[in-house]
């Protein structure tokens, strides 16, 4: 608890979306999380995914805005969309019940038609012409995509422990 920032993010010296996840889902895990504590961080998480509208354009300007990151989530303010924090976000937010707050949609189809190579599978850490596939960001973008999306044909993941939920189940009943 005392690495929660002045904006609610979690980080050592400034809000970072990976410790955020990693300080929630551990608190979770030890059953002392309480839910009641964390508007501003759920506010937080929330304006870390990526959208441009009539009343922030002017944001264009600024050479860390893009409009090929509409949808993606960035880990720190003022920083480009990347893949992980697809899923370092959406499954923090999952931890708060607050999921209902992700752009589904936006997300899926920047990681789908962003980040995904189309030619030879898998996902980058951005956009699919400047960054090459790797197995941390496939592995995050997959998991972002279960957790965010009924439609999809993955099995479900468990967002605290990024494994599926059938996994996590039955380690909790051994």
């Amino acid at each position: 608890m005392s690495k929660r920032t002045f904006d609610g993010g979690l980080g050592e010296f400034e809000s970072h979306a990976g410790y955020t996840f990693c300080g929630l889902a551990t608190l979770k895990l030890m059953d002392r999380l309480e839910l009641r504590n964390w508007t501003k961080t759920i506010q937080w998480l929330v304006h870390r995914q990526i959208s441009f509208t009539n009343w922030n354009q002017d944001l264009l300007e600024y050479e860390d805005c893009d409009m090929d990151d509409v949808g993606s989530h960035n880990g720190r303010i003022n920083k480009f969309g990347d893949t992980c924090y697809s899923f370092w976000c959406s499954a923090s937010l999952a931890i708060l019940e607050a999921q209902q707050f992700v752009n589904r949609d936006a997300m899926a189809s920047y990681l789908l038609s962003k980040t995904q190579s189309t030619v030879i599978g898998g996902f980058g850490k951005t956009d699919q012409h400047t960054s090459s596939p790797d197995p941390y960001h496939s592995f995050l973008a997959l998991s972002a995509l279960s957790l965010m999306s009924e439609e999809t044909k993955l099995p479900a993941v468990n967002p605290m422990l990024v494994v599926t939920q059938d996994a996590y189940d039955r380690l909790s009943n051994s």
